[in-house]
């Protein structure tokens, strides 16, 4: 009887500490949202959730003008974040890089997604490669990025520039030369 005790209890120990473990680890990527004055800050991994949060918090905040992207790791839903870009850019809402802060990877297509897009002092863009330069340019799995930034830009030389310039280095910081030829930081 003493065993069947102690065997339960270590057992609801044991998984106690694996569900905990498993909150910690699924939180430690996750997208964080903050509302700060007229400013929406991002933070964290934007995933398949992010659009439904974003507008959840549209509604309670009617006055939020800018979307301020602070450290933000790139995304694990293209789609999703592609799709929250559209809304920002149909929103006519301002983009911003945070002081200090690091966009990385596709989620500087949200960046992108502003009327205004401002780089704060010590922001930066850094492009990872999610693949698409081992891929031909006629690729089908270019087009939802490609076309994207096309649309938000007008043309898709950015998005080929992102392509061909990781490379085999797999991740590239943007130069502010870069940042003003592609005209990815925009007064409006």
């Amino acid at each position: 009887m003493l065993r069947r005790v102690f065997i339960t209890l270590i057992s609801a120990v044991v998984i106690g500490a694996a569900a905990i473990g498993l909150m910690l680890f699924a939180g430690s990527g996750a997208t964080t949202f903050r509302v700060v004055g007229s400013e929406l800050q991002i933070s964290g991994v934007l995933n398949g959730a992010s659009p439904e949060r974003f507008e959840s918090l549209l509604d309670e905040n009617p006055g939020i003008t800018t979307i301020v992207l602070g450290d933000v790791a790139g995304t694990t839903d293209i789609t999703a974040t592609i799709a929250l870009g559209y809304r920002v850019a149909s929103l006519q809402l301002n983009t911003a890089v945070g002081e200090g802060a690091n966009v990385q990877g596709d989620a500087v297509l949200l960046f992108l997604s502003g009327r205004i897009r401002e780089i704060r002092p010590g922001g930066r863009l850094t492009l990872r490669d999610w693949g698409g330069s081992a891929l031909p340019r006629t690729a089908s799995d270019h087009e939802e990025r490609r076309h994207y930034v096309e649309e938000i830009l007008g043309d898709d030389a950015f998005y080929w520039f992102t392509v061909e310039t990781i490379g085999d280095q797999g991740v590239h910081q943007i130069s502010p030369a870069e940042i003003e030829r592609y005209r990815l930081a925009a007064a409006g």
